[in-house]
């Protein structure tokens, strides 16, 4: 009995922290849709719409598979989906020192944006030193974000 109550507890605290986890993941990716969600037309640079730290971001082609996903990244993480709906889905991974930090996954519609990043061959990867604009338009019911630049 007493084995018993041992392996709940450690079952119990085993769930809490995950859960912690998820829940800075969630705080960050409700803070990056609500700062894009807020902008006018015009352009923006990703810094000014990520309220955590990062030092790399990466974007998915359609079609592209968990485990493709996880080899690009070099980890394995229950964070990660499958991206193999069709190329209306915007998928953003941020992570800080090999670490994901922020997950953007959805399409436009449930996510009120579409990110567009241009043409790539599965992914494009984004390091925080780098400039990255893109040019805002829409409304307030949906906003488009063009990528502009990167040096």
């Amino acid at each position: 009995m007493k084995k018993l109550h041992i392996i709940c507890c450690i079952c119990i605290f085993g769930i809490f922290f995950s859960a912690c986890g998820n829940s800075t993941i969630d705080k960050y990716k409700t803070s990056f849709n609500n700062n894009i969600n807020s902008l006018q037309n015009g352009e923006v640079n990703l810094h000014k719409l990520t309220d955590f730290e990062w030092d790399k971001m990466y974007t998915f082609s359609a079609y592209t598979s968990k485990e493709e996903i996880e080899q690009i990244l070099g980890l394995e993480s229950d964070v990660i989906v499958n991206n193999m709906s069709d190329e209306g889905n915007t998928y953003l991974l941020f992570l800080k020192d090999n670490t994901i930090v922020c997950s953007i996954y959805g399409s436009s519609d449930s996510l009120g944006y579409s990110i567009n990043f241009g043409t790539f061959d599965k992914y494009l990867c984004i390091d925080y030193s780098k400039e990255c604009v893109f040019s805002v338009s829409g409304d307030d019911n949906k906003k488009i974000l063009e990528y502009q630049t990167s040096n």
